[in-house]
């Protein structure tokens, strides 16, 4: 029993170690296609409103931030190594200005628009006779 377990875990590894890396492969996208880039953040973000699920969102950014090379923005950022991978891991909740200056060295900002109110409902009026 103990051989099949440990043949099937083998065959298992070798099958996962043959996939290609998707991370790796859209990061490239986002280094050469920037709109791309932030029309996935945007997604994302919008995922983010509607269900508070964060991690796309932060798996997005990072591979923004891989793709312009994290030396880059922590040079053009002025921000720790440390600080942004903490950030893009959920160690760290990131302050107002900590999200202001990432994505500003992304090329990014904040964009405040209102939220559209559903239609209203048209009501029938009941005719009385």
């Amino acid at each position: 029993m103990t051989d099949t377990v440990n043949t099937e875990n083998k065959a298992s590894n070798k099958l996962v170690d043959a996939m290609p890396d998707w991370g790796a492969f859209v990061t490239e996208l986002y280094r050469e296609d920037v709109e791309l880039a932030m029309q996935s953040l945007r997604e994302e973000f919008e995922l983010f409103e509607q269900t508070g699920e964060d991690r796309y969102l932060l798996k997005t950014l990072e591979r923004m931030i891989k793709a312009r090379g994290v030396q880059n923005i922590t040079r053009e950022s002025g921000m720790s190594r440390q600080t942004i991978y903490n950030l893009l891991d959920g160690k760290m909740s990131p302050r107002m200005d900590t999200m202001t200056k990432l994505l500003r060295t992304l090329g990014l900002r904040f964009y405040l628009a209102p939220i559209k109110p559903a239609k209203p409902k048209r009501v029938r009026e009941k005719k009385y006779v």
